[in-house]
C-alpha cells in the first residue's frame, strides 16, 4: 500500500509541476490562469486514454515545428538514454564501492594518493570533464589513425562508450566521498572493534560486516545521486548528439506560446518510474538483509 501511495504521490506532482507554464504563462505572456491551468490537467486525462494519438511539435531545421507522433519513436529515445544512465549507475557504485575498499585497506600513503585524485576530479566542473574526455579520445584517433569508440552520435551510428565513462566519473567520486565518511564513522563501531579482536581480516570485515551499513546511507543519498546523474544526462546528450529522452523533454517543453504538458508528463514519467521501482525494491533489499526500516 505504502508503494502505490507513493507511486500516485509522485504521478500527480508530476502532472501538476508539468502544467504550472499553463498557470502561469498564457500565449507567451505571463498571468495566473487557475482555469487554464485545470483545462490543461484535464486535456491531459483525455489525451492519456489514447497513448497512441499523442502528438508533440518537434523542429526541423532549428526553427520550423512539425506535430509528430509521440509513439513509438519516445521508446528508442528512452532505451537509449536509459543503458547509458543505468550503465553509469552500476559502474559508478562498482568503482566507488572498491576504491572504499582499497583505501580501507590501504597505508597512509596510498590512502593520501586516493583522496588527492578524488579531490582533483570532483573539483573538475562537468562540461569540461565531458569536452576534455572527448579532446583527448580525438587526439588518440589522430595519432594512432585509429578509434574503436564511437566519440558523437550521428545518424545510424550511437555513442555508448564515452558517453557512459564521462557520466560515470564525478558520481563515482561522490559516492566514494560518501563511502568514506560512513566507513570512517562505521570503523570506530563496537562490532568492528569485536570483528578484529576475533582476528578477522579487513576484507571480511568490509564485506560482509561494513557494507551492509553502509547500504542504508547510501540509500538514504539515492536520490541526491539520482537528481545529479539526470541533470548530467541532460548536458551529456547535448554535448554528445544524443537523440534521448533528456533532449526530447527539453524540445517538448521549449514553445511557451503552445504549451502542450502531455508529451512533458509522458516522458519525465517514463524515466523515473523505472528508478523508483528500482529505488523501492533496493529499499526492500536493504530492509530484508539488515532487518531495520529504510524511508
Amino acid at each position: 500500500m505504502r508503494f502505490f501511495r507513493d507511486l500516485l504521490l509522485l504521478l500527480i506532482g508530476i502532472v501538476i509541476i508539468c502544467n504550472l507554464p499553463n498557470l502561469l504563462i498564457d500565449k507567451g505572456l505571463p498571468t495566473f490562469n487557475v482555469s487554464n491551468f485545470l483545462s490543461s490537467i484535464g486535456d491531459f486525462f483525455i489525451k492519456i486514454q489514447n497513448p497512441s494519438d499523442i502528438t508533440y511539435l518537434r523542429f526541423i531545421n532549428y526553427y520550423k515545428q512539425v506535430e509528430s507522433l509521440m509513439f513509438p519513436e519516445i521508446w528508442e529515445r528512452l532505451a537509449y538514454s536509459l543503458t547509458i544512465l543505468s550503465s553509469s549507475i552500476m559502474l559508478a557504485i562498482t568503482i566507488s564501492i572498491l576504491s572504499a575498499y582499497i583505501y580501507y585497506i590501504g597505508e597512509g600513503k596510498l590512502q593520501r594518493v586516493i583522496r588527492w585524485i578524488s579531490l582533483a576530479l570532483n573539483s573538475v566542473p562537468d562540461v569540461m570533464m565531458i569536452i576534455c574526455i572527448q579532446l583527448l579520445f580525438i587526439a588518440i584517433a589522430k595519432q594512432f589513425k585509429v578509434m574503436p569508440f564511437t566519440i558523437i552520435t550521428f545518424n545510424e551510428n550511437k555513442a555508448y562508450f564515452l558517453p557512459i565513462l564521462c557520466l560515470t566519473i564525478l558520481p563515482t567520486v561522490q559516492l566514494f566521498q560518501m563511502v568514506l565518511t560512513f566507513i570512517e564513522s562505521e570503523a570506530d563501531k563496537t562490532y568492528v572493534e569485536f570483528a578484529k579482536a576475533k582476528g578477522l581480516s579487513k576484507t571480511y570485515i568490509f564485506f560482509v560486516h561494513m557494507t551492509r551499513n553502509i547500504a542504508i546511507h547510501l540509500i538514504h543519498q539515492s536520490k541526491i545521486i539520482f537528481l545529479f546523474l539526470i541533470s548530467n544526462l541532460f548536458i551529456l546528450e547535448n554535448l554528445f548528439n544524443i537523440y534521448g529522452i533528456m533532449r526530447f523533454v527539453s524540445n517538448v517543453s521549449i514553445n511557451i506560446h503552445h504549451f502542450d504538458s502531455t508529451p512533458l508528463i509522458v516522458s519525465i514519467s517514463l524515466l523515473l518510474l523505472p528508478f523508483y521501482m528500482l529505488m523501492s525494491g533496493l529499499k526492500s533489499w536493504v530492509n530484508w538483509i539488515t532487518k531495520r526500516t529504510v524511508n
